[in-house]
């Protein structure tokens, strides 16, 4: 149906989609057919597509819109792929991607400052720590070096800080280990409140430790070495006839001796005072093995030592 003229306004064609009746004050507006006319609402006009741009003028040869004088022509959808047209360009907002996350307040990083004195406490002591392992391990370089002008003049200090506690060795990798079991034993001498004296049977010190290793998933060091290193620095020093001392260091081994027996009775056995105290090795062969035909006498041998007398140092 074309559209009316309408000759008193003087405008030209309105389209159905322009048109607007809107009723007067008596209710509908009659139409000329008799038909009554019902209230329109206006409903904007769809967007007529745009044509698809042309990849090339007629003729052949390619063509641009500055060429021709129009825009270019997008090239159809393929078919089949779902889509039927040129997507829409994103807007500035959706170009920019999303808004960054405000940034977390800094935490404020609180440092400890020390004082004046403590800082000088410290560096006196981390001074003091660096002179005495730099002159440990000068020590220790002496004692193991061989015999030279220096080790011979420092021999004596060098001895005393080395022995016995850091005594260095190759015995771990000895060619013939040891064969025998030495055992250390002990007694005393005791004096009670009137005055006599009283001398305890031998008591099995070795066997002590052995009791409490035995078991132990973590035996103590204490247990392990100390009775055993002592009788070795004892010996070692001491000539096995005559127990004179064969070195410097004879009255160190036994003094560390006296001191390691008597902390293991204390300073009262029996309700007598400890006045005494005497030891002795016991040194028993292993016996050989039965696919041996090696005969090997498993005679206990005893190496007993002279009385040494027992003071309140030796509790220290």
């Amino acid at each position: 149906m074309a559209p009316k003229d309408d000759g008193e306004t003087g405008q030209g064609p309105v389209s159905p989609a322009a048109q607007h009746t809107e009723p007067g004050p008596g209710g509908p507006e009659q139409r000329e057919d008799g038909d009554r006319a019902t209230d329109t609402v206006n409903v904007p006009a769809p967007r007529a597509r745009e044509p698809w741009p042309r990849t090339g003028a007629e003729g052949g040869g390619p063509a641009t819109g500055a060429a021709t004088g129009a825009a270019p022509e997008a090239e159809p959808p393929t078919p089949g792929s779902g889509t039927t047209g040129t997507p829409p360009a994103p807007s500035a907002e959706q170009a920019a991607g999303p808004a960054p996350e405000a940034a977390a307040p800094a935490q404020p990083v609180l440092t400890a400052r020390l004082s004046l004195p403590s800082l000088i406490v410290l560096s006196v002591a981390a001074a003091a720590l660096a002179v005495a392992t730099c002159a440990h391990l000068f020590a220790v370089f002496l004692h193991v070096a061989p015999s030279n002008t220096a080790s011979e003049r420092f021999q004596e200090p060098v001895d005393d800080w080395i022995y016995p506690e850091f005594e260095q060795n190759w015995r771990l990798f000895a060619p013939n280990p040891l064969q025998q079991d030495v055992a250390v034993h002990a007694r005393v001498r005791v004096v009670d409140e009137q005055g006599d004296s009283e001398i305890s049977g031998w008591v099995d010190l070795t066997q002590r430790d052995v009791d409490n290793i035995r078991g132990s998933l973590v035996p103590s060091h204490v247990d392990l070495n100390i009775l055993r290193r002592a009788w070795s620095f004892y010996t070692g020093n001491h000539d096995a006839e005559t127990e004179e001392g064969t070195g410097p260091r004879s009255r160190t081994a036994e003094d560390y001796m006296r001191r390691i027996a008597a902390q293991r009775f204390g300073e009262t056995v029996n309700g007598g005072r400890v006045v005494e105290i005497q030891l002795r090795g016991a040194t028993t062969p292993i016996p050989a093995p039965p696919w041996t035909s090696e005969q090997i006498d498993t005679t206990t041998q005893y190496r007993e030592l002279p009385w040494w007398p027992v003071s309140e140092e030796d509790y220290r």
